[in-house]
This record gives structure tokens, C-alpha cells and sequence, in this order.
């Protein structure tokens, strides 16, 4: 019979086979589109040659694999420890900011305000350009979403290139080549050009910039934690190493300090600043996105670096440990509260238009 409990038996056990050959079938689709874009881009890369170096690594150093420079010690691994619980505490300083300033402008969006302006000095500014409206209520309403958007992609822009200009050198340069120069050990050409290294010592790092390191850190973070978010492209990867990068040249430089006072400073205990920015990049890059494995992987694409995975997954682990106690990560925050938004939106009945 068809309805008996062996002939409904095995019709579930036919659905749920033909369900997880589907569910594989589609798995190996998406691994083979994945592996094919992969390649496309790579090769794109690699025929293009944007940087002139021919290289697919964006983010290369000069001195050859066995240098003595790009060695670590054992010891270290508590300063890559503390680095990675640093990166945690600014991720989640990071992501509190971020969603505050996010919740700020959404709501003063509605309005037809700017978050960042006073509404009194708004309300001057639209009456001036007589875009100052009434509702029928009696409520005073502010500019059109539009208005409002363009006039924060402005404001941005002008408060980032007026904080990167009137600093450093290290802010007011390309956040890649930044990056790549902080990176560097000295006494190459392009550390030396952003005054990493000592002028009178070349193969010395440049202990005195250490303050503008931590300055240029802050700024950066705090542009990205107003930025991301916004109505206009601003990224979060590019920003989040240039962080890391001048934080952990930072720590490094205090390490060379350390060294050198405890009389450290031999072959064996040597300390280069541009391995604490690759491993600070990695650290502020866990704690903004609490990625692991992942991180790891793409920070030995981006360098090239094979010494430096282990420094890497110890500061990316505690920089992950260290920012879950505080908050969930900024991508995962964004993520639901857009599924809860869209699930609101279905949840909502249709209205239907009248008819005539």
C-alpha cells in the first residue's frame, strides 16, 4: 500500500539522498567557480603587472629568505602574545565605535540630519538654502536622504584629507605604499623615504618616530571607525592593516629599546621593527574580522613570508580570543542586523493597490 509506514520510510530516505547529493553537487560547483576565479584574477594580476615589480605578492620585501634580519626568536612570541591582545582590545574598541557611529547616522538620516554636525548649525545651513520643510504635523524635517548622504561623503572627505595632510608623512602617502614601506626592514629605500629609518645610521631602525607611528594609528582608526559604514566606499582590509602595520612598528621599535637597555642587542636577540608591523597587521585585522585560518593564509600570500606563519597565528588566535570576550566581530554585527532587516521586510504583509 502507499500509505504504509515501510513505503513512507524509504520515500524519506529517497528525499534525504537525493537532498545531500544535490547539497554536494552544488559544493563542488562552488569550489570549482571559486578555483576558476582564482585563477583568472591571479593571471590578470600577474599580466598587468600594476606595480612594476612583477610580482603576484603585494606586499614583497627585499632582503632574500635566509637573511638574518627576517629570523625571529622564541622569545619574541610573548611580544607576538601581547601584539595579538592588543589587536583584540582595538578591534572591539573598533567595532563599538563603528556600530555607535553607524546607529547615529541612521537615525539622524530619517530625520534628514548629519550625525556629526550640531542640529542647530543644521537647521541655520538648511533655512539659508531653503531647504528647510514642515510637515503637516508641525514637524520641522531636515534635507532629502540624498542631500544628506552627498553632504557626508563631502564632509568626510575633507575631515580624512585635513587629519592625513596636517601629520605625518606616513598618512598623507598612498595606504599601500605605506604599508609596504613599514613592512620593510632598513636600510631600504622605501623604509627610509617615510623616515623609518635613522639617518645616521641607516641599518638602524629610527627609534624617534615612534610617536608618529602611534599618532598615525590612531587617526587611521578613528577615520575608519566613521568611515566604514558610510554612503560612500571607504573599505575596511586596507585600513586595517595600515593600523596594524603602524602599531606593531611601534611595539617593535619598543622592543629594539628594550634590547638594547638590557643589553640584548646581539645576533641572537635581534629585533626588526617591520616583523612586529606584519604581525600588528595581522593582530588588528583578526580583531576587527575575528578570522584565523583564513588570516593566516592571506597574510602569507600578501608578504610571501613562510618564517613569519607562526608569529601570525599566535597573535591572529589571541587577537580572536581576546576581542570574542567584548564583542562579536564587525562583519558578523552587519551581516545580521541585514538579515534581520530583510526578514523584517518579508515578514511585513503585502499591501495591495486599489483597484480603480
Amino acid at each position: 500500500m502507499c500509505g504504509s509506514a515501510p513505503f513512507k520510510r524509504r520515500c524519506r530516505a529517497t528525499r534525504r539522498s537525493c537532498s545531500s547529493r544535490s547539497s554536494s553537487t552544488s559544493r563542488s560547483r562552488a569550489l570549482l567557480l571559486a578555483f576558476t576565479s582564482a585563477f583568472s584574477s591571479s593571471f590578470t594580476l600577474k599580466y598587468l603587472n600594476l606595480s612594476g615589480a612583477n610580482h603576484l605578492t603585494l606586499f614583497s620585501l627585499s632582503l632574500p629568505n635566509q637573511y638574518r634580519k627576517k629570523e625571529w626568536c622564541a622569545w619574541e612570541m610573548m611580544a607576538f602574545l601581547l601584539t595579538g591582545v592588543i589587536g583584540g582590545l582595538v578591534g572591539a574598541l573598533f567595532v563599538r565605535v563603528n556600530l555607535w557611529a553607524t546607529k547615529t547616522r541612521r537615525r539622524n538620516l530619517r530625520r534628514g540630519r548629519l550625525w556629526m554636525l550640531p542640529s542647530g548649525l543644521q537647521t541655520v545651513v538648511l533655512r539659508w538654502l531653503g531647504m528647510r520643510q514642515v510637515s503637516d504635523e508641525g514637524e520641522v524635517l531636515g534635507a532629502p536622504p540624498l542631500i544628506v548622504n552627498v553632504s557626508e561623503a563631502i564632509l568626510i572627505a575633507f575631515v580624512t584629507a585635513l587629519l592625513n595632510v596636517g601629520f605625518t608623512v606616513v598618512l598623507r602617502s598612498m595606504s599601500v605604499e605605506a604599508i609596504h614601506a613599514l613592512f620593510e626592514t632598513c636600510p631600504h629605500r622605501r623604509a627610509r623615504h617615510f623616515g623609518l629609518c635613522d639617518d645616521h645610521a641607516p641599518h638602524r631602525a629610527n627609534l624617534s618616530a615612534s610617536a608618529s607611528l602611534i599618532l598615525a594609528s590612531g587617526i587611521r582608526l578613528l577615520q575608519t571607525s566613521y568611515t566604514f559604514g558610510a554612503a560612500l566606499p571607504s573599505g575596511l582590509f586596507i585600513p586595517a592593516l595600515f593600523v596594524g602595520a603602524a602599531m606593531g612598528r611601534f611595539i617593535g621599535n619598543v622592543m629594539v629599546l628594550f634590547t638594547e637597555n638590557a643589553g640584548m642587542g646581539t645576533y641572537q636577540t635581534h629585533v626588526e621593527p617591520g616583523v612586529f608591523a606584519m604581525v600588528g597587521a595581522a593582530a588588528i585585522l583578526a580583531g576587527f574580522c575575528r578570522m584565523t585560518v583564513s588570516l593566516v593564509v592571506i597574510m602569507l600570500e600578501l608578504t610571501g613570508e613562510i618564517t613569519y606563519v607562526v608569529p601570525f597565528m599566535c597573535a591572529t588566535f589571541a587577537a580572536k580570543i581576546v576581542g570574542d570576550m567584548f564583542t562579536p566581530s564587525i562583519c558578523s554585527k552587519y551581516s545580521r542586523n541585514f538579515l534581520l532587516r530583510r526578514a523584517i521586510r518579508l515578514n511585513q504583509p503585502q499591501q495591495r493597490m486599489p483597484c480603480g
